[in-house]
């Protein structure tokens, strides 16, 4: 399948989740997600905030996971703007969440982090296939975003669902995970 059934046909799916479902399956996610062992200790991570009426995987467990293994971890959140994307830091008391005109929460200010000094990114991912290339939402901000960090960072995608065999309209700005977690395994590409 291309991404656009993949998109059309996981999205559906997804919405048809109860929210005890989702629970459900994201409480699996985070067990798997918390047997990867990772190699260096992340200093700046890229995370983002759940889109509620896309019923997606929310990452706020694993941050929370992070900050356990990691005190000092610093995290990001992505905007979106016309040219792309940029990652800001929270900043309690100066940052806030503000919806943006796609009904994405994004960070109102807070501290400019350069793509190459991030560590890891936990990248929103409908689905991914057997080889890590995932499915997002379609307009390739993390795609871009990505192509400016190090080639050393960590990715990681969690889905509600296992990988499809392969994505057939893979193009050359596509970019793969180093990790993807579903509630069942833990995939390492």
């Amino acid at each position: 399948m291309n991404k656009a059934e993949l998109r059309k046909r996981y999205l559906a799916i997804r919405k048809t989740l109860t929210s005890q479902e989702r629970q459900g399956l994201s409480k699996r996610v985070l067990r798997q997600f918390e047997t990867i062992k990772l190699q260096t200790e992340p200093t700046i991570a890229m995370s983002y905030r759940a889109i509620a009426h896309h019923a997606e995987f929310d990452p706020a467990a694993v941050e929370q996971s992070f900050l356990k293994k990691f005190p000092q971890i610093r995290f990001c959140y992505p905007k979106v703007h016309a040219a792309g994307m940029d990652a800001f830091i929270f900043i309690e008391g100066k940052s806030s969440w503000k919806n943006s005109g796609w009904g994405i929460p994004e960070i109102t200010e807070g501290e400019l982090v350069p793509p190459e000094h991030i560590d890891l990114i936990i990248v929103p991912s409908l689905i991914f296939d057997q080889k890590g290339f995932r499915v997002g939402y379609g307009k390739g901000y993390y795609d871009r975003f990505l192509q400016d960090c190090r080639s050393d960072v960590l990715t990681l995608g969690c889905s509600f669902f296992e990988p499809v065999a392969q994505i057939d309209d893979l193009h050359t700005a596509d970019l793969r995970l180093r990790y993807g977690i579903t509630p069942e395994s833990v995939f390492e590409f």
